[in-house]
């Protein structure tokens, strides 16, 4: 995956033909960082994956993160049941989760 800063605190990812939009924006002593896809989302802690159950959302978390790059690296602590029946398990890499939600 190439990521692409277009301004502080946006990216675009870019990855096999697909593009995605990143983010990471400064709340004060923390980041708020997600990777909106072309199905779903992959974020930081600060998403609550209840909501997105809710709206029935694929949707992946990855913790103790604060750049872009960490969220690619780092691992899925959870995902919603619309993300698992997409492919999207604890334990694969965010860059994985992404790749996988980017699929139309």
């Amino acid at each position: 995956m190439q990521i692409e800063y277009l301004s502080p605190g946006h990216a675009l990812i870019t990855d096999a033909g697909v593009s995605v939009d990143a983010y990471c924006l400064e709340l004060g002593s923390a980041n708020l960082i997600f990777v909106k896809t072309s199905s779903g989302i992959v974020g930081c802690g600060f998403f609550d994956l209840a909501a997105f159950e809710k709206f029935g959302i694929p949707a992946a978390k990855v913790t103790g993160i604060s750049t872009i790059e960490d969220l690619l690296k780092g691992s899925v602590s959870a995902a919603t049941p619309a993300a698992v029946l997409r492919g999207v398990n604890p334990g694969m890499s965010g860059e994985e989760a992404v790749r996988i939600l980017s699929r139309s």
